[in-house]
């Protein structure tokens, strides 16, 4: 007797949520202030780490709390420890109303990317409703229905513990890291002339005003792995600071790719 064929039905794909901190800035502050006091500017292992912040051991709630703290660029990695960031110690120490602690905060809790992703798309219009917001998260971010929620509570307080207005935050995309098939011929041909220079004078009009090309700068890697920044337009000195927090950003959301 011939048995009929089974169908056999294909997996489903698993869709896997955004990165986002799982805690807001408020709880993080309070758990790197934990950590601070108990092991100062050292820091400790992750295990140890664990149980400073708050936890009796180092199971996946602990961990994921130790992760949000790297978010929010509360913490740095370094020989096997996890050490409060500069950015945490001015947080942490400096009187509330010193604008380098409120700098600081802006800073920490424009940090993780989904958490920039959602301000900047809202920059000219502000916020919606939670409700609104959520159906938005869900439907085109991929966020878990059940979870949504908790993520908007704790977004929504990040920024009013940061003291950010969503309309006052500038775009960040003004400043850009570009491909390699961005760059022309002739600014190729700049770069290698020049041997990698570190020395930009020549590239500014009169020895410091706007760029007027795109001068990439190739940093060496061992493996042949190359990364590459791009700069052009209208760059000013004022511009510094704030390429420099940008990158920072991107390095940081780098090393949390490698930690998830």
């Amino acid at each position: 007797m011939t048995q009929p064929d089974t169908v056999t039905e294909p997996k489903k794909e698993r869709q896997r949520s955004p990165n986002y901190p799982a805690v807001g800035l408020r709880e993080a502050v309070d758990r790197v202030k934990r950590l601070y006091e108990a092991d100062g500017k050292a820091g400790a292992p992750a295990e140890i780490a664990a149980k400073h912040i708050g936890y009796s051991s180092a199971h996946g709630q602990a961990m994921s709390v130790l992760a949000a703290l790297k978010k929010f660029g509360l913490v740095s990695e370094g020989n096997g420890r996890l050490m409060p960031s500069q950015r945490a110690i001015e947080i942490i120490n400096l009187p509330e109303v010193d604008p380098r602690r409120a700098t600081a905060l802006r800073e920490a809790a424009l940090n993780p990317a989904a958490y920039l992703e959602i301000v900047e798309s809202h920059k000219e219009t502000g916020l919606p409703g939670n409700d609104v917001l959520e159906a938005d998260l869900i439907t085109y971010k991929n966020f878990n229905p059940k979870a949504v929620a908790g993520f908007v509570r704790d977004f929504r307080d990040t920024l009013e513990y940061a003291g950010i207005d969503v309309k006052d935050v500038l775009d960040s995309s003004q400043m850009t890291t570009t491909a390699n098939n961005t760059q022309t011929g002739t600014d190729r041909n700049n770069l290698n002339n020049k041997g990698n220079q570190s020395d930009f004078s020549s590239i500014f009009q009169g020895g410091g005003g706007a760029i007027t090309r795109k001068y990439p700068v190739d940093i060496s890697i061992p493996r042949g792995l190359k990364a590459e920044l791009a700069i052009s337009g209208d760059f000013k000195q004022e511009d510094l600071e704030r390429l420099k927090k940008q990158i920072n950003r991107v390095i940081e959301n780098l090393e949390d790719a490698f930690l998830d």
